[in-house]
């Protein structure tokens, strides 16, 4: 009688304790899941003041109540590559006019936009509402300015990755460029996918693309690990190449990289539309 009871206090024990633990791991886990929808759009987002003004060179308003803003730097002619250009964190479409300038001379177009709550785009900065501007970006570039979507090229940097990733998985463009890339917002943080949900799942959006693609990330890259891009790139279906930049972090990649990532982007552009 006394070996039964004891068994039995044994195992309830042993169910208490595993009670416990998953009751922890739950807490935990919602703890988790919690924390990511109230603070994370505090972290993906970090938009700078503003650094232009309205009416500058270059300088227009698009979308259906021309919530968003933008530059459009034109192409040298009409047969040119058009750089649909989804910029990174912490920067606007105006602080890239420089780097756009410098592509232009190379021979190609560019659009430079941001989302809402960058530069002077209105609105509050979210997942939402950055798909919302790359698909009224392209929008105005295909019926305002009548490009066509075969000289478009899509281009993403860092957070722009994301916006990129989601106009490839359904749109029609020429090709697309991701530079310093991520697989997803949180695992740049998780590393492995802990909750069921992400924003920007770059991984899931370009298994529905099959546009040409181009993959440029350095191997130094101290805030989105090289990994992300090296993922990408070999889960990619479709035509793709990858240029590594050795020695090359995420905040210095044009300093640091000189006129390479200019001349590949540019050269892959153009071979885009002579296929």
């Amino acid at each position: 009688m006394s070996e039964s009871s004891g068994g039995r206090k044994r195992k309830s024990g042993r169910k208490y304790w595993l009670f416990r633990t998953l009751r922890l791991v739950g807490v935990a886990y919602a703890t988790v899941g919690l924390f990511a929808c109230s603070v994370a759009n505090r972290m993906i987002y970090m938009p700078p003041p503003a650094s232009y003004g309205e009416g500058e060179g270059g300088f227009v308003r698009f979308g259906d109540d021309e919530q968003f803003a933008a530059f459009y730097l034109d192409a040298p002619d009409e047969k040119a590559p058009v750089l649909l250009w989804s910029h990174g964190n912490a920067e606007d479409a105006g602080s890239l006019i420089p780097l756009g300038e410098s592509f232009r001379q190379k021979g190609v177009g560019l659009f430079l936009y941001d989302y809402p709550g960058y530069g002077l785009s209105r609105g509050k900065p979210n997942e939402k509402g950055c798909f919302e501007a790359a698909d009224q970006a392209y929008a105005y570039l295909v019926n305002e300015k009548k490009i066509a979507p075969e000289r478009i090229v899509l281009v993403g940097q860092s957070l722009g990755s994301g916006a990129s990733s989601y106009l490839a998985a359904k749109k029609k463009a020429a090709g697309v460029v991701l530079i310093s890339p991520f697989i997803s917002t949180f695992r740049v943080v998780t590393r492995v996918k802990i909750l069921p949900w992400d924003q920007f799942d770059n991984l899931k959006a370009l298994k529905k693309s099959f546009l040409p693609l181009l993959v440029v990330h350095g191997d130094a890259d101290e805030v989105v690990p090289f990994w992300h891009g090296r993922k990408l790139y070999e889960a990619y279906q479709g035509p793709k190449e990858f240029l590594t930049l050795e020695g090359v972090g995420h905040n210095d990649l044009w300093p640091a990289s000189g006129d390479e990532v200019r001349e590949a982007v540019s050269q892959f552009a153009k071979s885009q539309l002579s296929r």
